[in-house]
């Protein structure tokens, strides 16, 4: 029989790493890289800070006994994660960003113009969207978070396990069936008060995983890298990764 490895608690794991980021909450002023646009830090740190929070949320539902809604949340935080570290690595991976963001409000303008059509100001926020889309340069090499994962070296399994929750994450068979049970009634089946799933605790690991690699990105954005050892550490520990770089394929 193969040795087993440490058990790794998950959850005081992501509690610590949320520590982390909560110790720098006052710090209101970053010393950034100069080697990338002034976009690159403030995008990183905007999707690091909202995969903290995303990471707050899963931690309660688990600690409630609710893994099931915590996939959706999950499913945000690696999208937070890959997101921040593609953003890092990726040259003009900024401008795409940006004007994928554009895009996405300028197709909610049209949305909205249907309904009134002379509206003065929604026409000249759609004017200046596609302005901007159109300095900016739009690539849709990396639309989609497939694409991105893809470009980006040693992500593993990291877009089936994304697809997973993603599947865990709408209205299918799959959510319906965790909140019933085999029984002795007439249909079969009992209702249950909450629903569990046998992936839980590898969802736990993903997620905890995902916050790491978001802290690690933000992290490599500064200067004096203030908890590169610490971050390390506890990579090595978890068997994560300790950077963020492109594919050989990109």
């Amino acid at each position: 029989m193969a040795p087993q490895g440490p058990v790794i608690a998950y959850r005081a794991e992501l509690r610590d790493l949320i520590a982390m980021w909560d110790a720098d909450r006052d710090v209101r002023s970053f010393q950034v890289k100069a080697d990338s646009h002034h976009s690159v830090p403030i995008i990183i740190r905007g999707l690091v800070a909202h995969a903290v929070d995303c990471a707050r949320a899963v931690l309660a539902l688990y600690e409630s006994s609710l893994p099931l809604p915590a996939a959706p949340v999950i499913r945000v935080l690696i999208e937070d994660a890959v997101t921040a570290g593609w953003v890092l690595v990726t040259p003009d991976g900024w401008r795409h960003f940006l004007a994928g963001g554009a895009d996405q409000r300028r197709k909610a303008l049209n949305a909205l113009l249907q309904d009134d059509p002379t509206n003065e100001q929604s026409l000249a926020r759609l004017a200046e969207l596609t302005a901007m889309i159109d300095d900016l340069g739009r690539s849709r090499q990396y639309e989609i978070i497939e694409q991105r994962i893809a470009s980006l070296d040693g992500m593993g399994q990291l877009y089936q396990l994304y697809r997973f929750v993603t599947w865990l994450s709408h209205a299918g068979a799959e959510v319906a069936e965790r909140y019933t049970g085999p029984a002795d009634t007439a249909v079969g089946v009992a209702f249950r008060p909450s629903a569990s799933h046998p992936m839980a605790s590898v969802l736990l690991e993903v997620a905890t995983n995902s916050l790491l690699q978001a802290l690690i990105a933000w992290d490599c954005a500064l200067v004096d890298r203030a908890h590169e050892d610490e971050l390390n550490e506890i990579a090595a520990r978890l068997g994560v990764r300790s950077s963020w770089a492109q594919g050989e394929a990109t």
